[in-house]
């Protein structure tokens, strides 16, 4: 490649995709799982003859930024891939880097890649990556004293998708809300179908030290090869908070009827990412995925974390594998 055709290539010009990744120990495994599937796509600047491009690294606000990009060239087309990550969890920090990286670059696709945890052990293995179709919200929508609880309740209750709380002195009031992709285009969503059919996602055989420890904790489980759930009906729960109780996921699922349907995992990112590309004005929005590796089980992080294996790495892998699928087939 001659030293021209890589100056064009390095302005600021649009990416062909962006990949957003909260935290610092996910953008460590998933970029790498990315870049080592794609290696023989990756062009080698003459400047850099071991081909690597470091990571760069921004402090605004007490916040930090961390960004790579390459180039790749598959078939005749070339293109940049762009990987970000904030540092920090929670909607709001997903919604604020993807306005940032849609109006700094301008990416044709953007997907928001993760982890998630697990709602439903007896669905989802540890390793099976979800790309949802719709993404539900549980937002808190009022906190107040118990004094005022009955009556508060009694005005719920003609309310749809609102679930009260009481907790000894006060109460808490949350708020149902959705983000699907028919608000976008949908064509992205569509066409994994084509995208993913070949792909195979590693597994591994120490499932058995899962089922092992779940079964001590009252839970049956049983082992699949890792698969990736999606389609119209594929859900994924997203709010503010690690959710690591499943007294309490059982409480808020059992007062918000459709809350957990078709929804196999919760994060606490994909609703702010969603509700960002989807208040854009159309003709402006990019195509948009999100992708999640089930890492751990609610309720049950204290039996996943504490196994040899490292499961989260191996979510992460996955989903390095299936961003790096999607590029590979969607630029053909």
């Amino acid at each position: 490649m001659s030293n021209e055709t890589f100056k064009r290539m390095a302005g600021k010009s649009p990416l062909s995709f962006a990949i957003i990744i909260p935290t610092i120990k996910e953008f460590d495994v998933i970029v790498p799982t990315i870049k080592g599937a794609l290696a023989e796509f990756i062009l080698i600047n003459a400047s850099r003859p071991s081909g690597r491009v470091p990571a760069k690294e921004e402090k605004r606000d007490n916040q930090t930024l961390t960004s790579q990009i390459i180039e790749v060239a598959i078939g005749e087309h070339f293109h940049k891939v762009g990987f970000f990550c904030s540092t920090q969890m929670g909607n709001a920090f997903s919604a604020a880097i993807t306005g940032y990286v849609i109006s700094e670059y301008s990416p044709s696709m953007i997907i928001s890649a993760g982890i998630a945890g697990g709602l439903n052990p007896l669905k989802t293995k540890l390793g099976d990556v979800i790309i949802p179709f719709e993404v539900r919200y549980l937002g808190y929508d009022k906190v107040g004293d118990y004094l005022n609880y009955e009556k508060e309740k009694k005005h719920t209750q003609a309310l749809e998708k609102i679930t009260m709380f009481q907790e000894n002195d006060f109460y808490m009031r949350f708020k149902q809300k959705s983000a699907n992709f028919f608000d976008t285009d949908g064509s992205a969503y569509l066409a994994l179908k084509d995208y993913l059919s070949e792909l195979k996602l590693e597994s591994t055989e120490l499932q058995e030290s899962v089922t092992n420890s779940l079964n001590k904790n009252e839970i049956e489980y049983s082992d699949h090869d890792c698969k990736i759930f999606r389609g119209d009906k594929t859900a994924i729960f997203s709010w503010e908070k690690v959710l690591d109780s499943r007294k309490f996921a059982e409480g808020i699922s059992g007062k918000n009827a459709t809350l957990f349907d078709d929804c196999p995992a919760v994060d606490m990112e994909s609703y702010g990412f969603l509700q960002t590309i989807n208040i854009l004005p159309k003709g402006k929005r990019p195509d948009a995925l999100i992708v999640r590796g089930i890492s751990d089980y609610v309720g049950l992080k204290h039996v996943t974390d504490n196994l040899d294996y490292k499961w989260r790495n191996h979510a992460m892998r996955n989903v390095g594998y299936t961003i790096s699928e999607i590029i590979r087939k969607r630029s053909k």
